[in-house]
């Protein structure tokens, strides 16, 4: 009963962020259609779809086993679920079922990368623009504070064990274990640095068709500026809310592109949701045949 009467909370707080955007006119049926031209959903297709790929070689490496193959089926199998139910983890509990618990360690840092690599290059625009009033208002505290607790839990795996974290602090031992996992990568610099440099390209070309978009929509932004700002939208598309990061993703584009001087920041990501749920598709297909076919070669 209480799951159920979340749902229905759920739904009725999506309805009335949708029902606002309309009426305010931040979300405008006529700005998606001008932007439902080849000229501009092609490449932003093209981007996403690269950005998919590079995200499944990312963690490929950090999973360390099976083929790049095994690990894009998979990819493939948890962006449907993640793309296509609320939240943004869905289809981390796929690969789990996949895979077992051994995977657990390198979907975990696989996502640590991605944060890390959303925030820093919203920090390191944010940096040109010190002056502005929304930099040092909004981004700033916003990016800053979770920027250094990711350098934070990031130089905890290269620390010596006389120093490791664990000696000082209780942890349960689940979570213990888990953390030793994590920290066995220090002995692999060559794959995190990798890592992240897949994670910062990723989420570059995800930036980057936010700019596409928001030109096809009307709402002109400086490349600079979808640098800054697209960032942050996505860390509120976690918000386990609605499929794809709907309302919330919208309501954090709104505001974050309201700032840089566009009005259309929840046409835009209304565009990108729908695509990604578009090119999640596949992963339908994949996940009908089970997911363990994909990974019934991958060593244990």
């Amino acid at each position: 009963m209480k799951k159920v009467s979340v749902l229905i909370l759920k739904c009725i707080f999506f309805a009335c962020i949708v029902a606002y955007l309309i009426h305010s006119g931040a979300l405008s049926m006529h700005a998606l259609r001008h932007a439902m031209h080849f000229s501009i959903l092609g490449p932003a297709c093209l981007l996403l779809s690269c950005g998919t790929l590079l995200c499944a070689y990312r963690w490929h490496l950090l999973l360390g086993t099976g083929t790049y193959w095994q690990a894009l089926r998979l990819s493939l199998i948890g962006n449907f679920f993640n793309f296509t139910l609320p939240g943004a983890v869905t289809g981390d509990v796929m690969k789990i079922y996949a895979l077992g618990k051994k995977s657990l360690p390198s979907i975990i840092l696989d996502r640590l990368l991605g944060l890390m690599a959303l925030v820093w290059i919203s920090l390191s625009m944010s940096l040109m623009r010190l002056h502005a009033p929304y930099v040092q208002h909004f981004v700033l505290p916003v990016a800053l504070p979770v920027a250094l607790g990711m350098c934070l839990g990031l130089v905890s795996i290269f620390l010596p064990d006389r120093l490791d974290p664990c000696l000082y602090l209780r942890f349960p031992k689940k979570l213990l274990g888990l953390y030793r996992q994590i920290k066995a990568y220090r002995e692999k610099p060559l794959v995190l640095a990798s890592a992240f440099f897949l994670a910062l390209s990723v989420q570059l070309i995800a930036a980057l068709v936010c700019y596409i978009l928001a030109s096809g929509v009307g709402g002109y932004v400086t490349l600079q500026d979808a640098f800054l700002m697209a960032p942050l939208g996505f860390l509120a598309t976690a918000i386990p809310l609605a499929p794809g990061g709907l309302g919330t993703g919208n309501a954090a584009f709104l505001l974050l592109f309201e700032a840089v001087g566009s009005q259309r920041g929840a046409d835009v990501y209304s565009i990108i949701a729908c695509l990604n749920i578009s090119l999640s598709l596949p992963g339908a297909w994949l996940a009908m045949r089970s997911p363990h076919r994909a990974t019934s070669s991958i060593p244990a």
